[in-house]
């Protein structure tokens, strides 16, 4: 989607927005956005979601890191960072080859 993302969670009709939460600074950064999101609708509420510490170190940019620079590594090796369905997109748009 386009736009802000308390019009898109208007438009699909939901009024529960989930967060997940990887470390410490992500809650000050979240908490920032979500009074922001609370003042442009106030209806919608925010939820939080810690992540489990084997997953806490992860983030897209350092999925991309990997992928990007890692060209020699394998379905397999992602498949420590991504879930399945996510290995092959990820694969193609870095044109890694196994």
């Amino acid at each position: 989607f386009m736009g802000l993302t308390v019009d898109y969670i208007r438009s699909v009709g939901a009024g529960v927005l989930i967060r997940g939460l990887r470390t410490v600074s992500d809650i000050e950064a979240e908490f920032t956005m979500t009074l922001a999101n609370h003042h442009l609708e106030p209806e919608i509420e925010t939820m939080f979601l810690m992540a489990s510490e084997q997953y806490a170190h992860i983030s897209s940019n350092l999925i991309k890191q990997v992928a990007k620079m890692g060209k020699n590594r394998t379905a397999d090796q992602l498949r420590k960072f991504v879930p399945e369905a996510v290995v092959g997109p990820l694969m193609a748009k870095y044109e890694i080859t196994e």
